[in-house]
């Protein structure tokens, strides 16, 4: 399960994806609200790729893989 959001910036789009199996801790404020706190992260990811600033810390899996793809189209 993957959460996207898209942010127009101009002319253009921002679009992330934060996926559950990468942000997903076993919380309460997680099980009960996954919906909202994947939403945040997308929309932080979206953030980052448009003013080049890191919301998280954590953007990569530990084999270097990043958590989301963003970028204009």
């Amino acid at each position: 399960v993957g959460m996207e959001c898209t942010i127009p910036v101009g002319n253009q789009h921002v679009v992330a994806i934060a996926w559950i199996s990468n942000w997903f801790k076993p919380t309460p404020i997680w099980r009960e609200n996954w919906e909202h706190m994947l939403r945040v992260r997308s929309e932080g990811l979206c953030y980052e790729a448009i003013t080049g600033l890191g919301i998280s810390d954590r953007n990569w899996t530990s084999d270097g893989v990043p958590l989301a793809w963003s970028g204009f189209r």
